[in-house]
């Protein structure tokens, strides 16, 4: 969950415009091919500890511009599955998370936000992200970053070129905007991040052979490639036919969870009313005598 802090939207598109700024808690969670298939196991495990910033504009009682900068981290592990065969596939890999997005939020409606009351205005919204993510693994009480390694044959003649660590993602999501004072606002929102890769785990659609692997890539690129013979406690390596089915054909989502508390800067139709008992003249208009 996430709260946010900011601005109550006002009952026309003059007073309802302003800025707030904020910052808020909440999880980044990895949702892809090590899912165990048991959402609040999912949800639970593969869950880090999230922490954003974030600046919202409301030009109009109708919507709102948004940007956030999120850090967080995010994990899966086959382990934990209740399938036999995903347990002996054995992958496991953590990952930093740094999340930048400009959103639209739509809130058409709002319930009891009348001056000195408490609001509630549920939103829609979506944009596009830009992340990066660095995912790394344990072996033999050692932590190695995998997307270098090539676990897959990245980088080897005939073989696609090493995913990019940066990318473009789409948030989708809503929530609820909760005006709790005339400066504050908390914002519980959950939102689903749709990525353009399938490697935020490493783990993609098909096995490369060991061999192959080694002889390009190097023994620990080839180590990382297969952890099946770990947990069969086997000697000697898997020699499996590249294009065996290692993971699923679709891309890695994340999803974002969090409350931020956000304050109100600014207020269309108030802010220049406070320039009153200031000293301060507003200009105006001279009348010309025949």
């Amino acid at each position: 969950m996430s709260f946010i802090i900011g601005a109550s939207s006002g009952s026309s598109i003059l007073n309802a415009q302003q800025l707030s700024l904020g910052g808020g808690l909440g999880l980044s969670t990895y949702w892809g091919d090590l899912n165990s298939g048991n959402i609040g196991a999912d949800l639970m495990h593969n869950s880090g500890l999230a922490g954003q910033l974030t600046a919202i504009y409301q030009p109009s009682s109708f919507y709102s511009l948004r940007m956030n900068v999120l850090f967080g981290r995010m994990m899966g592990s086959d382990a934990l599955s209740e399938k036999q065969w995903q347990r002996e596939r054995n992958f496991s890999f953590q990952s930093r998370l740094t999340d930048v997005s400009l959103r639209v939020m739509v809130h058409p409606w709002s319930f009891g936000n009348k001056k000195g009351s408490f609001g509630v205005t549920p939103f829609a919204s979506t944009g596009l992200a830009l992340f990066n993510f660095d995912p790394t693994t344990e072996y033999q009480g050692m932590i190695y970053r995998l997307q270098p390694l090539g676990t897959e044959g990245q980088g080897i003649a005939g073989f696609q070129k090493k995913y990019n660590l940066t990318q473009f993602s789409v948030p989708f999501g809503g929530g609820l905007k909760l005006e709790v004072s005339e400066k504050i606002d908390v914002i519980l929102e959950a939102y689903a991040v749709k990525t353009f890769t399938d490697y935020l785990d490493d783990v993609g659609h098909k096995y490369v052979n060991y061999y192959t692997i080694l002889n390009e890539n190097g023994l620990l690129a080839a180590q990382l490639s297969d952890r099946t013979p770990e947990a069969l406690g086997l000697t000697e390596p898997m020699d499996r036919t590249t294009g065996s089915q290692k993971g699923g054909k679709f891309g890695d989502y994340y999803l974002l969870t969090s409350i931020t508390v956000a304050y109100k800067l600014s207020s269309g139709g108030k802010v220049f009313s406070n320039l009153k008992g200031s000293g301060v003249v507003c200009p105006q208009k001279s009348r010309i005598r025949p």
